[in-house]
Parts: C-alpha cells; structure tokens; sequence
C-alpha cells in the first residue's frame, strides 16, 4: 500500500492513488473512496514514506 502523509500527522494507506483537480484521491484497504485536498498533504513526508516501502508515488508540482 502507498502511503499519504498530511500536514497535520495523519497518513493514510492507498492500494491506488490519483489526483484529480486539486484533490488526492484514493482507495483504501477496504476498496472505499477517499478524497483530500492536495494542499494538505505533507509532500516529504509522503515520499519518505513510500520510499521506506519501496514505492514512487508522484504528486504534481505545488501550484506556484
């Protein structure tokens, strides 16, 4: 599972990610949909993560 780290400590567990707009959504263990907004997600922290775990999950830029 891919993990996403948010900005106030939480993290979740994903079996599939994608961004759509300015959400992150994704699937959890239990094959429900999830949305959060983009902005709250602790990009270093998410990379870290999934890295730990062997996984590339790639996010779009931050908006300038």
């Amino acid at each position: 599972f891919y993990v996403i780290a948010l900005k106030n400590g939480s993290h979740f567990d994903a079996a599939a990610v994608w961004v759509q707009g300015n959400d992150v959504r994704y699937v959890d263990a239990d094959d429900l949909n999830h949305r959060v907004p983009l902005a709250d997600v602790d990009r270093s922290a998410t990379r870290a993560l999934n890295q730990a775990r062997n996984l590339n999950l790639r996010l779009p830029p931050p908006a300038q």
